[in-house]
């Protein structure tokens, strides 16, 4: 029986692999992605088969940590127009900073789409 995957460990692996994939480029051999990580090679395949799955990883963490964050500004306000201000205003702030990031995940995503 296989082992359960551990999500924590799963997505810390994807933020972490997605800053060295930023440095590296797309094209890094896992096998040098693994020991930029400290993992083993077996161990970061078993969580993520390819670089897509990374990307997938990292791009889902970003935009649930949006959403909430978004969603906790949004519910402070009651009038439709305040929140949508509010709503705009909290996409803004949370990538302010990280726009980097969010751009790479976006182009990844479609790069990787072959993997």
């Amino acid at each position: 029986m296989a082992r359960p995957l551990d999500t924590d460990k799963r997505r810390d692996l994807a933020r972490r692999a997605v800053r060295v994939l930023q440095h590296e480029g797309l094209e890094i051999p896992m096998s040098r992605l693994a020991d930029a990580l400290e993992v083993k090679r077996p161990t970061l395949l078993y969580h993520f088969p390819t670089r897509s799955h990374i990307i997938e990883q990292a791009l889902e963490d970003m935009l649930v940590d949006q959403a909430q964050a978004v969603l906790a500004t949004v519910a402070e306000h009651s009038h439709p127009i305040d929140r949508l201000c509010a709503q705009i205003r909290a996409i803004h702030e949370f990538h302010d900073g990280n726009e980097a990031r969010a751009l790479f995940l976006g182009q990844a995503i479609a790069a990787c789409s072959q993997d």
